[in-house]
């Protein structure tokens, strides 16, 4: 029972742990989501290595984004 009761407290202590480093701007946990693409961006990066073809139609589509927004 107390082995029980001491996981249950360590897992609400790093729920807390958790909540204040988000509140920090340390992690993205349960409130704050990430603005920016960084991870997304890095494995566009490895997939155009593998697949230029795909890669050079990406850069289009955003291209043709960018010029759509500003005429």
């Amino acid at each position: 029972m107390l082995i029980i009761l001491g996981l249950v407290l360590g897992v609400y202590l790093f729920h807390r742990l958790c909540l204040w480093l988000e509140e920090k701007g340390h992690l993205y946990y349960l409130n704050k989501k990430p603005q920016s693409g960084v991870l997304g961006s890095a494995m566009e990066e490895i997939n155009g290595i593998f697949h230029p073809g795909i890669h050079r139609t990406i850069e289009m589509k955003r291209d043709e984004a960018k010029l759509v927004k500003n005429p």
